[in-house]
Formats: C-alpha cells, structure tokens, sequence
C-alpha cells in the first residue's frame, strides 16, 4: 500500500505541484487558443477525454517538473492520436499546455506542430465573480472579477468585457480589451478605436496585442476579419505611430499572415496602397527618430521596438507589394 501511494505521487506530482493539489488539478478545461477553443478536456485520476477520444484511460510515460506525457490505452477508432503531453501553463495560473501525438518518441522529444493552451474551468464561481465585477468599488476589484469571468470561459463573457472597455479603471479596460472575441463586424472596429484612442499606453497595447494574436494571426478564418479592418484603416494607421502598437498593426498590416496570406492581399487595391503609402511614412518617422535620438547632443528617448518595427514594415511592404491573391 505504501510502495502505491509513493508511485501516486511521484506520477502526478508535476500535475499537481502545478494546480496546488490533486483536487484542483483533475477536473475540466475549455481550450483558449485560437485553435481550440471549442474543445474540452476533462481528466481525473483514471481517465481522460479530450477531443474525438472520449473516457480513454492512460498510464503515465514520463513525469517531469515540468510536463508529463500519457499514453491512452485502448483509445476509441476516432482517436487519431495516442499519446498526450501536458505541460505547466505559462501564460494563466490553472492553465495547461497540450500537445497530441502519435508517436511516443515525438512526445518525449517535444516535437510537436501543435500546441493548445486549455484554462480550468469552474463554473460554480461564476456568479460570486460578476456580482464582484458589477458592483467592485476598485478598479483592482473589478479588474481580477472580470480576469476570472473570462477564465472560465463563460459563453456571456464578452457582455462584460464591452461594459469593461467603459470602465474608469485602466487595468479593467485592458483586460477587456485582451479577452474579447468573435463578432468580427462587431468587436475589431471596437478594438482598433481602444488602439487608436484609448489614453491609457497598456490598454492600447493589449488591444494591438489581441487583435493581431486572436482575430487577424495566421488561421483558415482570418480573412473573416478584412471587411472591418479596411473600414477602419485610418483609425488602425494611428496605431503605428505609437511604440507599443507600432508592432502589432504592422503584423496586422502585412508582416503577419491573416487565413493563407496577408491581410492586404484579400483588400482593394486603392487600400493596399494606402497601407504601403502609411507604412512608408512610419517608416521614415522611425529612420528620423533614430537619427534624432543617437545625435550627439540627444534628448531624444529610444526604444529598440523601433527597431525591429523598422525591419517589419519593411518586410511588410514587401508581402504587399508580392501580393499573389488581390481584389482589383
């Protein structure tokens, strides 16, 4: 009995080191990532569903400090893969990173093509937290109310995050800006207004960061998102002139693949070269602002962000002008 307790806990140690204890660890998780956010795991000490492999049981292959790697005994026919790497979330506390195989030594190697961060799931706090976020008389209240709603992944979260984006306090406007989702027509005007306009440095960069990570990045549905962006390309353009957008706007605009090719290449042509013509003018502010700042007699302040924007415009304006796929 001892020698079965000792393996139990050295076989889930690196799980449960992670979220605090067994029971907090085993239980649900929604995928965040953009790839998988429709999908559940759910995993308790016997079993594990996750995809198309539902109540699969597993030993554990491998167990780290930092990840663990599980074979699936006897998965369904539906199960196109058999081994599972869960490793530490880097990004959200609760939160793990996934990686499907199958083959065992891939998984032990790390050598994998797709990686999926899923987020805890606890449903049974999900009231106490927008009680908190409705009536939260700081802004930190607010703030990690509205954290722990989006945490859960709840289907009514972006009814808070637009109140959020209205509110006072800075670290509740970024929060909303970084959670908000879906609703192309909707949501990606709103965010480039908060890049374009918000007072607040930190909101405007989490606004650039999420629509350039979540809405406009590499996917088969990006090109979903092309309508509101070049209705809203002059409030975007704002978004370049600022060191911590200039960035995420340039992926947007062309550094960044949007669906299977650049965001401009699905534009017209009037307003591929108006991003050109916008991105050429960024990039002589950046080469003067350099100049300035490493003069002899400067006050001027430098951030190296410039330059690696001043690579990526230029790499941007070359993806525009090589545009295979356009609209006369």
């Amino acid at each position: 009995m001892k020698k079965y307790i000792i393996f139990c806990c050295l076989v889930f140690m690196p799980l449960t080191c992670y979220a605090g204890s067994t029971d907090t660890f085993f239980g649900v998780y929604q995928g965040f990532s953009r790839g998988c956010q429709s999908s559940f795991i759910v995993l308790d000490k016997d079993k594990i569903s996750i995809e198309e492999c539902k109540k699969a049981s597993y030993k554990i292959i491998r167990s780290e400090s930092e990840y663990s790697v599980i074979e699936l005994r006897r998965p369904s026919s539906k199960c196109e893969f058999k081994f599972v790497r869960i490793e530490r979330g880097q990004t959200f506390n609760e939160s793990i990173g996934v990686k499907l195989y199958d083959d065992a030594q891939k998984a032990l190697s790390d050598n994998y093509s797709v990686y999926c961060v899923y987020l805890k799931v606890d449903p049974s706090t999900a009231k106490d937290q927008t009680v908190k976020f409705i009536h939260g008389k700081t802004g930190k209240a607010r703030q990690e109310a509205l954290h722990k709603i989006n945490l859960q992944l709840r289907e009514d979260r972006d009814k808070y995050n637009e109140l959020g984006l209205k509110d006072k306090s800075p670290a509740v406007r970024e929060t909303a800006a970084f959670f908000l989702r879906g609703k192309p027509n909707r949501f990606v005007p709103m965010i480039i207004n908060i890049i374009a306009n918000d007072p607040n440095s930190e909101v405007r960069a989490s606004a650039g960061y999420s629509l350039s990570s979540f809405y406009t990045s590499n996917d088969s549905e990006g090109d979903l998102y092309i309508k509101p962006l070049e209705r809203n390309l002059d409030k975007l353009f704002k978004g370049l002139k600022r060191v911590e957008t200039v960035r995420s706007v340039v992926s947007i605009l062309g550094n960044g693949y949007t669906g299977d090719s650049f965001a401009p290449c699905f534009m017209s042509a009037t307003n591929r070269e108006k991003i050109i013509s916008a991105l050429k003018e960024q990039l002589k502010s950046i080469q003067l602002l350099a100049s300035e700042a490493f003069s002899a007699d400067s006050r001027v302040t430098w951030d190296n962000q410039w330059n690696e924007a001043e690579h990526e415009i230029k790499a941007a304006i070359e993806n525009i002008t090589n545009c295979q796929s356009t609209v006369k």
